[in-house]
């Protein structure tokens, strides 16, 4: 016995739980001329997924075309969203990429 417990008493592992999906911040927020941070993050995502190669800076809070070039790419990868690989994120884009 030690410290009081006899060796029956294990503890169990804890296992981190995985980060958060961030909400889906609707279709405006991803527009020419929006400035704001759902595309950086969306930008972030994209480039840990392996699809930043149109970006020549890195992402940014501003949307541009290589960020639409870049999800288009992601969504022709993906046989769930081929079919609509227009390079704008809807809910269910945004979901696939964020899990």
């Amino acid at each position: 016995m030690r410290d009081g417990i006899d060796g029956r008493l294990g503890t169990k592992p804890v296992q981190p739980k995985p980060p958060a999906r961030p909400a889906f911040p609707g279709h405006g927020a991803f527009a020419p001329g929006q400035s704001n941070g759902s595309i950086l993050l969306l930008g972030q995502q994209l480039v840990r997924c392996g699809f930043g190669k149109h970006d020549r800076v890195g992402p940014s809070k501003s949307w541009g075309e290589a960020d639409q070039q870049n999800l288009a790419d992601f969504q022709r990868s993906n046989k769930q969203l081929s079919g609509d690989a227009d390079g704008y994120p809807g809910p269910h884009t945004w979901h696939i990429l964020f899990s």
